[in-house]
């Protein structure tokens, strides 16, 4: 997708987003139906669709309806979260069922029971939604952000500073964050949002392996003299030093997490 009409989306207003958004959902929810039939028989005209061929148009309207309900239209996409795709799983649930009960009274009233719908469609349903929006994401982190002008960087503190830190800056377009460093051995060799968490004595490795330029402190709350011997150990390193605000000036409102100031 050229990098001009990504831009040209990301300057539009709200609303046109989510009219956007809509439209692209209301799409996807036609399309998941239509495979839900067409998928299992490789008909591109499914018999189920050719008759009730107005089951099409219900679908994306209530999917519309239901999203809309479940607030998947107010989230930013850049930062949309966990509970933003459990939300999308179960208006997709949701969806299905309406639509499933709206066929078992008008289309299977005779006898049967509309399974694909009630089974495989809020899958499909769920898949595409949630992908489109994943690959949007993407579109805009990779194009509009370009990681080649990022500062290839490494979050020293993977406590609660570490990750608001982390959450601040991932999708910005100054740092490319791609490991957390952290003391407590019981977080090494964990992950925490994709990153892999390491001991300090790895960063001379990553700084050569993977071409680190600068590390963002974030441990706030740690005592000073345990600070200092950090800061003393990371000068030793060929990078630059950046640090976030203290805790007090984060409590006071002072600053934000990511009003990182070097060393």
């Amino acid at each position: 997708m050229p990098v001009g009409l990504l831009q040209t989306i990301k300057l539009l207003s709200r609303r046109s987003k989510m009219a956007i958004a809509m439209a692209v959902d209301a799409i996807i929810a036609a399309a998941a139906l239509w495979m839900t039939y067409a998928a299992p028989t490789l008909e591109l005209f499914p018999n189920f669709i050719v008759k009730f061929w107005w089951i099409l148009p219900l679908a994306s309207a209530t999917t519309i309806v239901a999203f809309y309900v479940f607030r998947l239209y107010h989230t930013v996409i850049r930062f949309a979260g966990s509970r933003f795709f459990l939300n999308s799983m179960i208006a997709s649930l949701f969806v299905a069922w309406i639509i499933g009960i709206v066929a078992l009274i008008n289309v299977y009233s005779g006898g049967g029971r509309p399974t694909a719908i009630f089974v495989i469609y809020p899958f499909y349903l769920m898949v595409g939604t949630a992908g489109i929006r994943l690959l949007a994401r993407r579109l805009l982190e990779v194009q509009i952000y370009p990681t080649e002008a990022k500062k290839v960087s490494v979050i020293y503190g993977c406590g609660s500073g570490g990750t608001q830190l982390f959450s601040s800056i991932r999708y910005g377009s100054v740092y490319k964050p791609i490991a957390f460093v952290d003391d407590d051995k019981l977080k090494q060799g964990q992950s925490v949002y994709g990153l892999r968490v390491y001991a300090a004595k790895k960063l001379p490795s990553l700084i050569k392996t993977q071409n680190v330029t600068t590390v963002l402190l974030a441990i706030p709350s740690t005592e000073p003299i345990r600070r200092a011997e950090i800061v003393k150990y990371l000068q030793t390193l060929d990078v630059q030093i950046e640090t976030m605000p203290s805790f007090s000036e984060l409590v006071t409102a002072q600053a934000t997490y990511s009003d990182l100031r070097t060393l």
